[in-house]
Protein backbone atom coordinates (compact mmCIF):
# COMPACT_ATOMS: atom_id res chain seq x y z
CA UNK A 1 0.00 0.00 0.00
CA UNK A 2 1.37 3.35 -1.09
CA UNK A 3 1.28 5.92 2.09
CA UNK A 4 -1.00 8.06 0.40
CA UNK A 5 -3.71 4.95 0.36
CA UNK A 6 -2.63 4.59 4.08
CA UNK A 7 -3.30 8.05 5.18
CA UNK A 8 -7.10 8.34 3.61
CA UNK A 9 -8.15 5.04 6.12
CA UNK A 10 -6.75 5.80 9.15
CA UNK A 11 -8.95 8.79 9.77
CA UNK A 12 -11.73 6.82 8.91
CA UNK A 13 -10.25 4.06 11.10
CA UNK A 14 -9.75 6.43 13.70
CA UNK A 15 -13.19 7.65 13.57
CA UNK A 16 -14.49 4.46 14.05
CA UNK A 17 -12.42 3.62 17.06
CA UNK A 18 -13.78 6.73 18.80
CA UNK A 19 -16.97 6.11 17.98
CA UNK A 20 -17.16 2.58 19.35
CA UNK A 21 -15.01 3.80 22.37
CA UNK A 22 -17.28 6.50 23.14
CA UNK A 23 -20.50 4.13 22.56
CA UNK A 24 -18.27 1.95 25.26
CA UNK A 25 -18.12 4.19 27.38
CA UNK A 26 -21.47 5.87 27.46
CA UNK A 27 -21.00 8.86 25.56
CA UNK A 28 -23.81 9.35 22.90
CA UNK A 29 -24.23 11.10 19.66
CA UNK A 30 -26.88 13.33 19.49
CA UNK A 31 -28.14 15.63 16.60
CA UNK A 32 -27.99 19.15 17.42
CA UNK A 33 -31.84 20.85 18.73
CA UNK A 34 -34.39 21.75 21.51
CA UNK A 35 -34.83 18.60 24.10
CA UNK A 36 -37.53 15.92 23.36
CA UNK A 37 -40.48 15.80 25.72
CA UNK A 38 -40.34 12.49 28.18
CA UNK A 39 -43.18 10.96 29.33
CA UNK A 40 -44.96 12.65 32.65
CA UNK A 41 -43.06 12.67 35.65
CA UNK A 42 -45.11 11.34 38.31
CA UNK A 43 -47.52 14.37 40.01
CA UNK A 44 -47.60 15.70 36.95
CA UNK A 45 -51.11 16.47 35.53
CA UNK A 46 -51.83 14.70 31.98
CA UNK A 47 -55.46 15.09 30.83
CA UNK A 48 -57.08 14.36 27.41
CA UNK A 49 -57.74 18.04 25.61
CA UNK A 50 -61.17 18.55 25.12
CA UNK A 51 -60.86 19.39 21.72
CA UNK A 52 -58.77 16.82 20.06
CA UNK A 53 -58.87 13.77 22.21
CA UNK A 54 -54.83 14.03 22.46
CA UNK A 55 -53.16 13.66 26.00
CA UNK A 56 -51.43 16.71 27.12
CA UNK A 57 -49.03 17.31 30.69
CA UNK A 58 -49.75 21.12 30.36
CA UNK A 59 -51.65 21.69 33.77
CA UNK A 60 -54.79 24.01 32.86
CA UNK A 61 -56.46 20.83 31.23
CA UNK A 62 -59.05 18.45 32.63
CA UNK A 63 -60.05 15.55 31.34
CA UNK A 64 -63.83 15.75 30.13
CA UNK A 65 -66.52 13.77 31.33
CA UNK A 66 -68.39 11.79 29.45
CA UNK A 67 -71.31 11.84 31.96
CA UNK A 68 -71.51 15.59 31.35
CA UNK A 69 -72.06 15.65 27.46
CA UNK A 70 -75.12 16.95 26.71
CA UNK A 71 -77.70 14.61 25.11
CA UNK A 72 -77.73 14.27 21.78
CA UNK A 73 -80.59 16.60 20.24
CA UNK A 74 -80.38 14.71 16.77
CA UNK A 75 -80.57 11.21 15.73
CA UNK A 76 -78.91 9.48 18.90
CA UNK A 77 -76.84 6.63 16.77
CA UNK A 78 -75.34 3.57 18.91
CA UNK A 79 -72.60 1.66 16.92
CA UNK A 80 -71.77 -2.16 17.92
CA UNK A 81 -68.13 -2.53 16.63
CA UNK A 82 -65.23 -5.25 18.18
CA UNK A 83 -68.13 -6.45 20.51
CA UNK A 84 -68.48 -3.66 22.22
CA UNK A 85 -70.98 -0.73 22.18
CA UNK A 86 -69.98 2.82 21.36
CA UNK A 87 -72.16 6.07 20.49
CA UNK A 88 -74.94 8.20 21.48
CA UNK A 89 -74.63 6.82 25.27
CA UNK A 90 -76.35 9.68 26.56
CA UNK A 91 -79.80 10.65 25.00
CA UNK A 92 -83.63 12.34 25.91
CA UNK A 93 -86.47 10.71 27.40
CA UNK A 94 -88.39 9.17 24.31
CA UNK A 95 -85.83 9.44 21.49
CA UNK A 96 -85.74 6.92 18.88
CA UNK A 97 -82.35 5.73 19.28
CA UNK A 98 -80.29 3.80 16.09
CA UNK A 99 -78.46 1.14 16.37
CA UNK A 100 -75.68 -0.20 13.67
CA UNK A 101 -74.12 -4.07 14.10
CA UNK A 102 -70.77 -3.72 12.04
CA UNK A 103 -69.56 -6.36 13.34
CA UNK A 104 -69.49 -9.94 11.96
CA UNK A 105 -72.43 -11.67 14.24
CA UNK A 106 -75.40 -11.15 15.43
CA UNK A 107 -76.05 -8.65 18.46
CA UNK A 108 -79.04 -7.17 20.34
CA UNK A 109 -79.16 -4.01 22.80
CA UNK A 110 -81.30 -5.02 25.47
CA UNK A 111 -81.86 -2.69 28.65
CA UNK A 112 -81.16 -5.42 31.73
CA UNK A 113 -84.94 -3.80 33.02
CA UNK A 114 -86.55 -4.59 29.79
CA UNK A 115 -87.42 -1.01 29.04
CA UNK A 116 -86.35 -1.15 25.68
CA UNK A 117 -84.74 -3.81 23.19
CA UNK A 118 -83.91 -4.22 19.38
CA UNK A 119 -84.51 -7.70 19.38
CA UNK A 120 -81.50 -9.83 18.15
CA UNK A 121 -80.34 -8.47 14.81
CA UNK A 122 -77.79 -9.66 12.17
CA UNK A 123 -74.32 -8.69 10.92
CA UNK A 124 -74.61 -5.22 8.67
CA UNK A 125 -77.76 -3.97 9.93
CA UNK A 126 -79.66 -1.83 11.92
CA UNK A 127 -82.42 -1.66 14.74
CA UNK A 128 -83.49 1.09 16.73
CA UNK A 129 -85.24 1.24 19.66
CA UNK A 130 -87.17 4.46 21.66
CA UNK A 131 -85.40 5.71 25.00
CA UNK A 132 -87.48 5.51 28.28
CA UNK A 133 -89.69 8.65 29.14
CA UNK A 134 -88.41 8.23 32.57
CA UNK A 135 -84.42 10.05 33.33
CA UNK A 136 -82.02 7.76 34.60
CA UNK A 137 -79.64 4.75 34.00
CA UNK A 138 -80.21 2.22 31.99
CA UNK A 139 -77.83 -0.93 32.10
CA UNK A 140 -77.92 -3.14 28.74
CA UNK A 141 -76.71 -5.29 26.83
CA UNK A 142 -76.90 -7.84 23.79
CA UNK A 143 -78.93 -10.98 24.72
CA UNK A 144 -76.48 -13.27 22.09
CA UNK A 145 -73.42 -11.87 24.40
CA UNK A 146 -74.36 -11.13 27.80
CA UNK A 147 -70.38 -10.07 28.61
CA UNK A 148 -70.97 -6.81 26.28
CA UNK A 149 -72.47 -4.34 28.79
CA UNK A 150 -73.11 -0.54 28.13
CA UNK A 151 -75.12 2.04 30.31
CA UNK A 152 -78.01 4.27 28.76
CA UNK A 153 -78.11 7.68 30.33
CA UNK A 154 -81.36 9.16 29.66
CA UNK A 155 -82.28 12.80 30.32
CA UNK A 156 -85.87 15.01 30.41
Amino acid sequence: MSSSTRSKRRPSVALAVCIAAGTAAGIGLARPGPPRPGPPQPGSQVAVSPEVGEQSAAPGYRTPNPQAAPPVTGNPVITISEFTFDGSLRVSAGQTVTVNNVDGVAHSLTADNGSFDTGVFDAGASSSFVAPTTPGSYEFSCLVHPSMRGTLIVEA
